[in-house]
């Protein structure tokens, strides 16, 4: 006895992009005939930006206000150093794995979100403090006697299999 399990697509979850030079008369019958609506760039899809044209930075807000508010979370404000350092290589780094291995962000977006490390880092029960050290320094092995954190760049380049560092 076999059953057969008929897929649907869901319309409500699903569109259809165009070129930017289609008709509307084209995607009007592109349109009826799949019963999805048009979704013009930039726009998103599992979560990734997708877009035409140079690279946007603008679109990477949502990452990065996910990743700040992680930060300013209760809990945040009162950890240990020590606390921040597993936090910040447990959590905040992996949090834009996904996209990092999909999509390769602008340089200005990444400098932002090591930026926002960075402060995490050094901050102590929501007050600012002095970064003693920039990210870049503490991004190299433990066993050169720094913390061990991960450069965004480092992990595209890992993402990409690609040789070399850095900008």
């Amino acid at each position: 006895m076999s059953s057969v399990w008929a897929k649907k697509v869901n319309s409500s979850k699903s569109g259809f992009i165009l070129s930017t030079r289609a008709s509307l008369s084209r995607a009007s019958i592109v349109g009826g005939a799949l019963g999805f609506p048009r979704i013009r760039l930039p726009t998103k899809y599992l979560g990734m930006p997708l877009y035409k044209g140079p690279k946007k930075s603008f679109l990477w807000d949502d990452l990065t206000s996910r990743i700040a508010a992680r930060m300013e979370g209760g809990e945040a404000k009162v950890l240990s150093p020590g606390g921040r350092i597993t936090i910040l290589k447990s959590i905040l780094t992996s949090m834009p794995l996904y996209l990092l291995h999909v999509i390769v962000p602008p340089k200005s977006v990444m400098c932002r979100i090591e930026r926002l490390f960075n402060k995490f880092l050094w901050s102590a029960k929501g007050q600012r403090r002095i970064h003693w050290e920039c990210w870049e320094d503490l991004c190299y092995p433990v066993e050169e006697g720094v913390l061990g954190m991960r450069r965004l760049q480092d992990l595209v380049n890992a993402a990409r299999m690609e040789g070399g560092g850095g900008s």
